[in-house]
């Protein structure tokens, strides 16, 4: 297929994409953040609590474009005989390209049969079909089988990506605890609203999971969004808005917690039920680091925590700073998904998210220039190694009610607990991902 490819002669028309840049687009979404946006949730009265200008607390955050960046590349066989097609795919969703194989070759869905092989990584990039219709494509052209395999520069440069995200909060936290008023505008790119035939209403707004409900007792909240379309193509990354909005709040709520002099970990915990899930995950968390214990200088800890996919989850980062470098020493995960099969595979994912959410924040970043993606492969587009990943120790509650999630639950809190271990460690912080860009 390669050598096929190569030979084939392409005239290329320019399109209005050709103007896209992701720079211009992240400066628009700045100016954005300082317009109304739409109401997506609110409770209590917030514009009155901080027209008050006593105590505000106010930080603007940013999260880059993705690349999913699986190891296998997409690839798929396909053979198109007697009017149905057969397909061997590592799809994370069979049943979609089922569909849309169906359609576009113009057969009934009965006359599509989907395998489903191993993934090879999937993290949402395999819920989409664009590799398996090329594949179907050819065979049905060709009437010959085919094995077709994307260079791994194809996916990069025109796959599909987790969106972009700037977000501002303001907030004032109580003297003596909690918080006063948390208000948090989003500008960004709507994964659904490039799907919909009608323009979304706020409290639809998908980018804004991970910020319309917490484990805390706030009273007076208002979260608004402003969509912000771009050419390229949004899709589902893995924990998908969770992977990034977290990060925000509970950057914030961290933020706050130093603002009237409060420990970070007792700044939650007393924000939280008495006995509730959350709340002994949260302080499982912190009892198994050692919370609070001295640490030699230029060292830090940082909590986050996360609820989800019914799922509760909170993790402790130790990081060192020194000359600038982030040195990642130990990660401390608490898990509570309900009742567990196989702690064995719970430990596994949630050992395969810190790295992976790792890998994100501390390195990832998708840019567009003149319409065309930047990036190609690891060279540039980089992932933890070995020799950078920190220790990690997992920890699961045991008790026997529902099932809840595992895949995607310890993305959530590890971007925030990574930053905020940073902040105690150098006192700086860290509001911009990725932490070590590879491009100035």
């Amino acid at each position: 297929m390669f050598k096929a490819a190569e030979k084939i002669k392409v005239e290329w028309k320019e399109t209005d994409t050709v103007n896209f840049n992701s720079k211009a687009t992240v400066e628009e979404a700045y100016k954005k953040l300082n317009e109304p946006g739409g109401v997506i949730k609110e409770q209590g009265d917030v514009d009155s609590i901080l027209k008050t200008g006593k105590n505000i607390v106010e930080a603007v955050y940013e999260v880059p474009f993705l690349s999913h960046a699986p190891f296998e590349p997409m690839n798929c066989t396909a053979e198109f005989k007697d009017g149905k097609c057969e397909m061997w795919a590592p799809t994370q969703n069979p049943q979609r390209l089922r569909k849309d194989v169906a359609e576009r070759l113009g057969i009934d869905q009965n006359n599509v049969t989907v395998h489903v092989t191993f993934l090879g990584g999937g993290f949402g990039r395999r819920l989409v079909s664009d590799f398996g219709l090329e594949a179907a494509e050819i065979t049905k052209n060709t009437g010959k089988p085919v094995k077709l395999t994307w260079t791994r520069e194809d996916d990069m440069k025109h796959g599909v990506y987790r969106p972009f995200g700037v977000y501002k909060c303001r907030g004032i936290a109580g003297e003596s605890g909690g918080i006063k008023a948390f208000e948090h505008h989003i500008v960004g790119q709507s994964i659904r609203q490039q799907w919909s035939k009608d323009p979304l209403k706020p409290d639809q707004y998908d980018f804004a999971e991970g910020s319309k409900s917490f484990p805390y007792n706030i009273t007076d909240f208002k979260i608004t969004g402003t969509i912000l379309q771009t050419p390229l193509i949004a899709s589902a990354f893995r924990a998908v808005y969770h992977s990034q909005v977290p990060f925000v709040v509970e950057s914030f709520f961290d933020e706050l917690a130093h603002s009237v002099k409060i420990d970070p970990f007792v700044f939650r915990r007393d924000m939280m039920q008495p006995g509730s899930r959350a709340r002994v995950v949260l302080e499982l968390a912190a009892e198994k680091a050692g919370w609070g214990k001295t640490l030699p200088p230029g060292t830090g800890m940082g909590i986050a925590f996360f609820e989800g996919y019914d799922s509760y989850c909170a993790e402790v980062a130790t990081v060192s700073v020194v000359n600038n470098r982030i040195k990642l020493i130990k990660f401390v995960v608490a898990i509570d998904c309900g009742i567990v099969i196989s702690p064995d595979a719970v430990k596994s994912q949630m050992e395969g998210a810190v790295i992976f959410a790792l890998s994100a924040a501390m390195k990832g970043e998708i840019t567009v220039k003149n319409g065309g993606v930047e990036q190609s492969n690891y060279d540039d587009y980089p992932i933890l190694t070995f020799d950078e990943s920190p220790e990690i120790e997992v920890h699961i509650v045991e008790n026997t009610l529902k099932v809840g999630g595992v895949g995607e639950v310890g993305i959530g809190a590890c971007p925030a607990a990574l930053t905020n271990a940073i902040f105690a460690a150098s006192g700086k912080r860290m509001r911009k991902l990725p932490l070590v860009p590879t491009k100035s």
